[in-house]
């Protein structure tokens, strides 16, 4: 179906109005999807971990996880591929690929990598991290994208060509403007009219509490 707005120039101001309202709303879904998706797990292509000695780590070099220490040596957890490292003399980053776990082993309990020379080096700052199959911030941004996408097409299809909606926005246009409103100097007057009110109620209550109080100090039943 080609794009026609329904009724042009027809309950212009509620049509343009709805339209606004309706974007703050998918704009707040959006913030409110953008932060659910730090929630959503993410499988992972790869492992990172960070370590503080040097070593002789080769890209597509095959290690031996293992881990922690205790009184025998440390226990094989498993092996992996190197994918990348980023190694200085004091220490570096490396990441893993193709990794296989033995038993029931988990990536938790990795604590140190062997390398194919017999050298074994300890994990540290934070253990194994995760390298997701994406990077999360892209997901964020294709799930804003999408409802930013769909309200968009959803605000445009109700407001300006769905005839159902576009006729109630009409219909409700036509009834507003029979609406009696109200003038800048009827308001003001109304208000002061509420201010004074309040005022003498105020006043009102307090002096009786005033008296009553007085009264009751007097006869002995108030004591403050």
């Amino acid at each position: 179906m080609a794009f026609a707005i329904y009724k042009p120039g027809q309950g212009y101001w509620t049509r343009v109005m709805t339209a606004v309202f309706a974007g703050v709303l998918v704009m707040a879904a959006a913030v409110w999807l953008y932060g659910q998706a730090l929630l959503i797990p993410l499988p992972d292509r790869a492992w990172s971990m960070s370590y503080s000695v040097a070593a002789n780590f080769d890209a597509s070099q095959p290690v031996d996880l293992l881990g922690p220490e205790g009184l025998t040596a440390r226990p094989e957890l498993g092996t992996a591929t190197i994918e990348t490292v980023d190694a200085s003399s004091t220490g570096g980053t490396i990441t893993l690929v193709d990794y296989q776990l033995t038993g029931e082993a988990t990536r938790s309990q990795i604590s140190a990598l062997r390398a194919s020379d017999g050298q074994i080096v300890a994990i540290t700052g934070g253990g194994v991290r995760g390298v997701p199959v994406v990077d999360r911030i892209y997901v964020q941004g294709a799930m804003v994208l999408v409802t930013v996408l769909i309200g968009a097409i959803g605000i445009v299809y109700f407001v300006a060509m769905k005839k159902g909606s576009v006729d109630f926005l009409i219909a409700t246009d036509g009834e507003m403007r029979k609406v009696n409103w109200s003038t800048r100097k009827d308001v003001i007057n109304s208000t002061w009219v509420v201010i004074g009110a309040s005022a003498i109620l105020g006043l009102y209550l307090f002096g009786f509490d005033t008296v009553f109080a007085l009264f009751f100090r007097a006869i002995g039943v108030l004591d403050i």
